[in-house]
């Protein structure tokens, strides 16, 4: 299913879960690959399937780049090459704890609350990318 946004409404996704495919021609995913990189344009692509569940949605995938770097110790041009899967929850409330402070697992790191009725892949995508330089 070709999407022209990364921003997708929670109502459209059907029972069976959603899958499309992202590339340069999503102006919000190029500009994505294009701030990753220090001579863009970058070249990129994700394949991304959404499920819905009570409490939550599952962001699943898989994101592909090219990013042009510079070394740090050499200062030479480099090209970066990534493939990784991605995983994603989107919680539909905050988990109650109990007192002010309550420390991170290792799950915490992959959810954050969905707000509002749409999902913005934006952020998610933006954090594989960066995690991967």
């Amino acid at each position: 299913m070709a999407r022209r946004t990364l921003r997708i409404p929670v109502e459209e996704i059907p029972e069976g879960g959603l899958a499309f495919d992202v590339d340069r021609t999503i102006p919000a995913f190029a500009d994505l690959l294009d701030e990753a990189t220090e001579r863009p344009p970058a070249e990129g692509s994700a394949t991304v399937r959404l499920e819905v569940w009570p409490d939550r949605v599952d962001v699943s995938g898989h994101l592909e780049a090219r990013l042009a770097l510079t070394c740090v110790r050499c200062t030479e041009p480099f090209v970066h090459g990534l493939a990784r899967d991605l995983w994603h929850v989107l919680l539909r409330s905050v988990p109650e704890v109990d007192g002010d402070e309550r420390e991170l697992t290792e799950d915490d790191l992959d959810r954050s609350v969905l707000v509002g009725d749409s999902i913005d892949l934006g952020p998610v995508l933006r954090d594989e990318l960066q995690l991967s330089v």
